[in-house]
């Protein structure tokens, strides 16, 4: 998955969540180069909370800890696909299936 290199960390200024790495094809005429302004390289900007830029700052090792998670639980035979909302790796597909939209998300039903 492509996406902005690592690290992310809330900028200079609340509300906006920058990289120290330049994203692909990044163009100074759109801001996203300001570093001087933003502190760093523009992801995202209007973010209210600082609690909500910590969380954004943190999604590409997410991301990453997630993906390991997944091929372990192959790995072991513990990935299950039974489609129960209340079913970790289910929450895990789903959570995937947020970063990955090519891939068709996965359906969940309730179980009693």
């Amino acid at each position: 998955m492509a996406h902005t290199p690592r690290p992310w960390r809330p900028g200079k200024h609340g509300g906006c969540v920058v990289s120290d790495k330049p994203p692909q094809g990044v163009r100074k005429e759109t801001g996203h180069a300001d570093v001087d302004y933003y502190g760093g390289f523009l992801i995202c900007e209007s973010v209210f909370r600082i609690e909500d830029a910590w969380l954004i700052s943190a999604a590409p090792d997410l991301y990453r800890v997630a993906k390991d998670f997944e091929e372990v639980l192959k790995e072991l035979g513990l990935f299950c696909e039974c489609g129960r909302d209340d079913c970790r790796t289910t929450r895990l597909r789903v959570a995937l299936s947020k970063v990955t939209p090519l891939l068709p998300a996965p359906t969940t039903r309730s179980d009693s």
